[in-house]
């Protein structure tokens, strides 16, 4: 079980990094910690579709853009 729960902190804490508003960042936590890493691979498919291909992007957010 500690594994499964340091995948949801770890998570938790790019979701709440890579998201400009907090309130959007909760959601993505809650919906973690209530459909697990369904949720998890939701906002990955997300991610990448919005980062078109840049990796700074996927793993930063908006921060990704900024040079």
């Amino acid at each position: 079980m500690v594994d499964l729960y340091t995948g949801f902190i770890l998570f938790s804490i790019w979701i709440i990094y890579r998201e400009r508003t907090l309130w959007k960042a909760v959601v993505w936590v809650v919906l973690m910690m209530l459909l697990g890493f369904w949720a998890g691979s939701l906002y990955v498919f997300i991610a990448l579709q919005h980062s078109r291909g840049n990796w700074d992007v996927f793993w930063k957010g908006e921060k990704g853009l900024q040079l």
